[in-house]
């Protein structure tokens, strides 16, 4: 584990490296090989505190690192722990139990795992999507983003709202934030919570309208956003987007749940979108 997300070496088809545009800083960009670098079993998530903007140590302005996935870009460089990042931390102080499993994996140490954390070894708790028991409270689940509840089969508490999709095409607008709050950034987050949900085995329909207002999108659409959840791993970081150059973006989900989180930290932001059932 070091400061920042470095690649591993079977990551090289995920990403296109613009190398040209890269400042002289191409140590940050060099591919890791399994051995030196473990992951307790975890898969990669662009969406991870620790990787840098797909714009970082660019020399001319444009992106130094493309996702094979596009519609990541804006996802790199993310302001927020990701659900993957607490899972890699608790594994690696074995919080969730996990580390007995890899007692003889060559990095880790016999000396390291006397001193493991046990604590949800013999929970009965059941977390829905593979959350894992909260450290302090066994009984209750630390979820994947978008997902709440002791058991993460609830909508996150606070703002928000459930939709039901229908094979016609709705749309809903979201705002977070406020005006008066001004441009300066804001030390924590506004955040709401919105699911569409369809009848079982039904996949969901997303376009993203519009998002207001323009000159707010950073790498990593850390002054506010909206990140919606369609892929196979509902654990993953989602697609994130925060500029009306998105408008038009279009997502079919692969789950019959499609939890969308809209962010905000600075002024006030909008959303428009338009979902139905396929």
């Amino acid at each position: 584990m070091t400061s920042y997300l470095i690649f591993l070496e079977v990551l090289d088809g995920c990403f296109r490296c613009e190398r040209a545009g890269i400042k002289k800083a191409l140590d940050n960009f060099v591919s890791q090989k399994r051995t030196n670098n473990y992951n307790y079993g975890i898969p990669y998530d662009v969406g991870s505190i620790m990787h840098y903007g797909s714009k970082a140590f660019s020399s001319n302005k444009k992106p130094t690192m493309v996702p094979k996935d596009v519609l990541y870009t804006k996802t790199l460089g993310s302001p927020f722990i990701s659900f993957y990042d607490l899972l890699m931390l608790n594994r690696h102080y074995n919080c969730t139990g996990y580390l007995n499993l890899l007692r003889t994996y060559m990095f880790i140490l016999e000396e390291h795992c006397k001193t493991c954390l046990d604590r949800c070894d013999h929970s009965k708790t059941v977390c829905y999507l593979e959350g894992f028991p909260h450290p302090r409270d066994c009984s209750k689940c630390i979820c994947p983003g978008g997902y709440g509840g002791v058991d993460c089969k609830q909508r996150p508490a606070g703002c928000g709202e459930e939709f039901t999709a229908t094979s016609y095409p709705q749309v809903f607008h979201a705002n977070v934030g406020r005006k008066s709050f001004g441009a300066k950034p804001r030390e924590d987050y506004d955040k709401c919570h919105y699911w569409i949900k369809a009848p079982l085995k039904k996949r969901i329909e997303v376009k993203l309208l519009s998002f207001s207002p323009n000159g707010i999108a950073v790498d990593g659409c850390r002054s506010g956003g909206v990140e919606i959840k369609t892929q196979v791993d509902q654990r993953l970081t989602g697609y994130r987007f925060c500029s009306m150059a998105d408008a038009n973006i279009t997502l079919v989900s692969d789950f019959y749940i499609v939890p969308i989180i809209t962010y905000n930290r600075v002024y006030e932001t909008g959303v428009s979108i338009q979902y139905r059932h396929l």
